[in-house]
């Protein structure tokens, strides 16, 4: 598990037959499949706004709130909110490689985050995370690669996976 900005270096190395990335381009030898667009929400626990953002969300609140990056190598968070605040200051963060342990720790109202509408639309409609940048978002297209030549197993891994993100993410 890496970051999907990076994930096409471990195929190109050889460490893995297949990876989710950003890039549409298709390796030397690879395929490429578009799987979808995975929007990202910037939310907190009503109570973590009204502790860290109840004059909104300023430069001073979001120099000051924890938050959770996927690791040192994830720049979505920042750039989310350069676009969203025009903010490009530090901020103090958890590193966690797991999307499951962004919603937990979220849920937990530990931090805020930017969390895959899929995993949290629940959380949304009962109130439990609330959106910090109402109607501001971030989309990241989303491809699968793989070798050209593979295995049936593999043949089949690529047919269910963009099977089901063809249902899942958004087209």
């Amino acid at each position: 598990m890496d970051d999907q900005d990076y994930t096409h270096e471990l195929m190109r190395s050889g460490q893995v037959s297949g990876c989710i990335s950003t890039r549409a381009t298709p390796f030397q030898g690879g395929e490429c499949h578009y799987l979808g667009t995975m929007r990202y929400l910037c939310l907190a626990t009503p109570a973590f706004r009204d502790r860290y953002f109840a004059q909104g969300t300023t430069h001073t609140a979001l120099a000051q709130a924890p938050t959770i990056r996927f690791s040192n190598k994830d720049d979505l968070h920042p750039q989310f909110l350069d676009k969203a605040a025009g903010y490009r200051g530090a901020f103090p963060h958890f590193t966690l490689p797991t999307p499951q342990g962004f919603v937990e720790l979220t849920r937990l109202g530990l931090a805020y985050s930017l969390l895959p509408e899929q995993m949290v639309d629940d959380d949304l409609q009962t109130g439990r995370l609330v959106d910090l940048f109402s109607g501001q978002f971030t989309d990241l297209p989303l491809y699968w690669h793989h070798w050209r030549v593979e295995s049936p197993i593999a043949q089949i891994l690529t047919e269910a996976l963009t099977a089901y993100c063809s249902h899942h993410l958004r087209q």
